[in-house]
C-alpha cells in the first residue's frame, strides 16, 4: 500500500510540471481598412503614373482621367469633389513650374488633415465612404475616413 502511495505521490510530482499550456490564440487577419474602390482607383493610378513617366500624358491629363475613372466606379461624393479639385490644382501648378513636389505633397497633405477634422466631426457619415480621399490617404501612410 504504501508503494501504492509513493508511485502515486510521485507520479503526481512528476507529472505537474507537464501542466497542459493553453492554446495560442489563433491571429485575427489583419483587416484591410480600405475599401476594394481605393484599391482599384489606386491601381488605375498607378498605371496613369507609368503613362505620365512616358510622355504620353501630362501629369495633369492623368488627373481628369482619374477623375473620370472615380466618376464611373463610385458614388457622388462631395468630399472626393473637393479633394479632387484641390488635388488638380496643386498638380497643374506643379507641371507650371509654380510649386515643386515637396509643397505638392505638403499642401496635399494638410487638405487630407482639414477634410479628416471635419469629416469626423460631422454627425451623420455617408454610406459609402470617399474613394479618391481614402486613396489619397492610403497613398500618404494615412488611415482612411
Amino acid at each position: 500500500m504504501k508503494r501504492y502511495i509513493l508511485a502515486c505521490l510521485f507520479a503526481a510530482t512528476s507529472l505537474s510540471g507537464c501542466m497542459t499550456l493553453p492554446a495560442p490564440e489563433p491571429e485575427k487577419p489583419i483587416e484591410n481598412p480600405f475599401s476594394h474602390a481605393e484599391d482599384k482607383l489606386l491601381m488605375e493610378a498607378n498605371a496613369l503614373a507609368e503613362k505620365v513617366k512616358s510622355g504620353e500624358l501630362t501629369r495633369v491629363q492623368a488627373a481628369d482621367v482619374l477623375n473620370t475613372k472615380r466618376l464611373g466606379m463610385t458614388m457622388p461624393s462631395p468630399i472626393d469633389d473637393e479633394v479632387f479639385r484641390t488635388y488638380r490644382r496643386l498638380t497643374a501648378q506643379l507641371e507650371q513650374g509654380k510649386i515643386n513636389q515637396e509643397k505638392l505633397r505638403a499642401s496635399l497633405i494638410n487638405k487630407l488633415e482639414s477634410v479628416r477634422k471635419g469629416y469626423l466631426a460631422a454627425g451623420v457619415k455617408p454610406v459609402n465612404p470617399p474613394t479618391f480621399t481614402n486613396m489619397l490617404l492610403k497613398i500618404h501612410g494615412r488611415p482612411p475616413l
